[in-house]
């Protein structure tokens, strides 16, 4: 123990700031800065010069183990740094973003002549889900004051009629839009054009480039605005993450990347965080954190990833185990676990066969004798003729696919082709094909499945006829 103190002495240094002490509410999870990040840089620097009784440990081990203390110990500095927020400021950093992001749907409906291809992305964004009558009303003010015989077709628009329908529509927007989805769609489109100049006199029927580019400006700005608020309120409660990630850290996965999906959680909440409801900002994220936390968990904490529903009912299954332990003081049988699960015997023994501990490696050898291992025992010799079948079937498409692919826009058969790789074998992803049109990954697939669902009617059409 005092060869590790010493060896902490040397390698810490300096010391994370203590946060300033602050009224707590009775639903907020307390937990103190200080004290948790001395904790953990403990942990780590233990982890990290290891110990003469683990003899067995590699040195690549120490080695990742020694980077992650010192990348962990960083981050818990630079995090004590920071600021938390009183509780009576949560409420003015929370009505201050929803302010900024108003202001930034304002500014997206505030320029006459791209206000319908706005409206139109919003709406074709909403799908199936009712549109807002703000929408319809701005859309029908827009276009009943547009006059093409003028050299300023948005003249007779009153602009004190047309501030106030774009701030209604943005206000009607706002609360449906949570996870930024239709924001970013618009977002994407209104960069992207602005990144084509050559397209920029198509935006409507009458626009200069000066006025257009200093429309893009003004929305720039106001997104990098709510975007710093966001960001500012996000950094203000790290530690409530960094409390919450420690009570998960069982070895399933790093510190640092629970950490790091406890931060995904920490964003989606302050993205949903509704101050108006009047309970703390910490007793909703708790939430948020926990469930991004717990699904990582579910995904990637085994090698072998497993379904949730199968992980929640393993967990009731050992849960009534437990249970029935303690109360028979005897293993129980697999008929009085399924009582208590609610879980058939069938599926008992299935998940006692299944669910193991440890995953089996494909190439841990089957004897000594030959040095074979399992992958090459369960090597299908027919695979690779199966295989090329599936390809070829995949690649071959019926005459009548074909003509519903050319009553698609360009864009969407183009995309349909290049993501299930029609015209060859490459299989692009989204992201690969958003990158080629410069429109997000979520554009790409609101555009496939827009491109899916006309086939489908095409082909039913069809198929009556």
């Amino acid at each position: 123990m005092r060869k590790v103190e010493r060896k902490r002495s040397a390698t810490s240094g300096r010391r994370p700031a203590k946060a300033a002490p602050r009224r707590r509410s009775n639903d907020e999870p307390t937990f103190d800065s200080s004290s948790e990040f001395s904790q953990d840089e403990r942990e780590l620097d233990t982890a990290a010069t290891g110990s003469s009784s683990k003899k067995a440990s590699s040195k690549s081990r120490r080695k990742d183990i020694a980077d992650q203390s010192s990348f962990l110990s960083k981050y818990f500095r630079e995090m004590a740094e920071l600021d938390v927020l009183p509780p009576e400021q949560e409420f003015t950093a929370a009505e201050e973003i929803e302010s900024l992001e108003i202001t930034v749907w304002t500014e997206l409906l505030g320029y006459p002549p791209t206000v319908e291809h706005v409206l139109d992305s919003v709406v074709e964004s909403l799908g199936e889900n009712p549109t807002p009558k703000e929408l319809k009303t701005l859309q029908t003010l827009v276009h009943t004051s547009y006059d093409s015989d003028s050299r300023n077709a948005f003249a007779g628009l009153d602009k004190a009629e047309f501030a106030q329908a774009v701030d209604a529509c943005a206000r009607a927007i706002h609360p449906v839009d949570n996870d930024k989805i239709f924001l970013d769609a618009v977002l994407e489109d209104l960069y992207a054009m602005a990144r084509r100049k050559s397209q920029v006199r198509n935006v409507s029927f009458s626009t200069r480039r000066a006025d257009f580019r200093n429309y893009v400006d003004q929305v720039r700005a106001a997104e990098h605005a709510a975007r710093n608020a966001r960001n500012e309120f996000v950094k203000a409660n790290l530690r409530l993450v960094v409390s919450i990630a420690r009570r998960f850290n069982h070895g399933r996965m790093s510190l640092a990347d629970l950490i790091q999906e406890g931060n995904l959680g920490l964003i989606k909440a302050v993205e949903r965080y509704d101050y108006r409801r009047g309970f703390r900002f910490s007793t909703y994220a708790s939430w948020w954190i926990r469930h991004a936390i717990g699904r990582a968990l579910a995904d990637k904490g085994r090698e072998v990833r497993l379904p949730v529903h199968m992980l929640d009912a393993h967990h009731r299954l050992l849960k009534a185990q437990h249970q029935l332990t303690n109360t028979l003081g005897r293993q129980p049988t697999s008929e009085e676990l399924s009582e208590a699960a609610n879980l058939s015997v069938e599926k008992i023994e299935k998940m006692r066969t299944h669910l193991l501990d440890q995953a089996l490696s494909l190439d841990r050898p089957m004897n000594d004798e030959d040095g074979r291992s399992v992958a090459e025992v369960l090597q299908d010799p027919h695979g690779e003729e199966h295989s090329a079948l599936n390809v070829l079937a995949q690649r071959t498409m019926s005459d009548e696919v074909r003509k519903t692919l050319q009553t698609l826009r360009p864009i969407e058969a183009d995309i349909l082709r290049r993501r299930f790789g029609l015209d060859n074998d490459e299989e692009l992803t989204l992201k690969q094909i958003g990158e080629q049109y410069n429109l997000s990954r979520e554009r790409i697939r609101q555009l496939q499945e827009q491109a899916l669902t006309k086939m489908r009617v095409a082909l039913r059409r069809k198929a009556m006829m």
